[in-house]
C-alpha cells in the first residue's frame, strides 16, 4: 500500500479525496463510495451496482433501490 496523502478530517467528519485519485478511478461528483472496516484500516472503493443474489453488473434492473440482472431476474419468474 501507496501513502498519497495526508489530509485531516474537517468539522464535519469530512475528508477530500485526492483529485488524481478520483480521475485515476474515474470518479466523478455525486458518485457513490463504499467504506469498510478491516483490521483498523478504513478502505473507501468506488461503489459500482451489481446483481445482489449473484454479483453481476451487467444488464441490471432496479427494483426497490436493489439491483438484479437479466439472468437472475428469468430465474425468479420461474
Amino acid at each position: 500500500m501507496k501513502l498519497i496523502s495526508e489530509n485531516k478530517i474537517d468539522a464535519l467528519g469530512r475528508v477530500t479525496l485526492p483529485a488524481q485519485i478520483r480521475h485515476k478511478l474515474g470518479m466523478d461528483k455525486g458518485d457513490s463510495v463504499d467504506i469498510f472496516e478491516d483490521n483498523g484500516f478504513m478502505i473507501i472503493k468506488k461503489h459500482n451496482n451489481s446483481c445482489v443474489f449473484c454479483g453481476n453488473s451487467e444488464n441490471l434492473t432496479e427494483y426497490n433501490h436493489k439491483h438484479i440482472c437479466s439472468n437472475c431476474l428469468d430465474n425468479l419468474k420461474k
